[in-house]
């Protein structure tokens, strides 16, 4: 999992301003949304850490569909 650096980012609730991310959680302080450049990674910080998370859930359950339609297609697979 890669670590995300410390800094000033978009409001993960989407209100106008920043918030203080630091390193591992979102902090209470906010500022105004300050000019690009300023922050040290462009994009939030939580959407970039959840990717992994998402992209394994969607493994996970194409792959119940995958054991469901196999199931479904042998005989008596649910009566044994």
């Amino acid at each position: 999992m890669s670590t995300v650096q410390a800094g000033w980012y978009s409001d993960p609730d989407g209100k106008p301003c920043e918030r203080y991310w630091d390193g591992q959680n979102w902090t209470l302080s906010t500022r105004p949304i300050s000019s690009a450049g300023n922050s040290p990674v462009a994009s939030n910080p939580q959407s970039q850490m959840t990717t992994g998370w998402k992209i394994a859930l969607g493994f996970a359950a194409a792959f119940a569909i995958l054991i469901l339609v196999v199931a479904a297609s042998v005989p008596d697979f649910w009566t044994t």
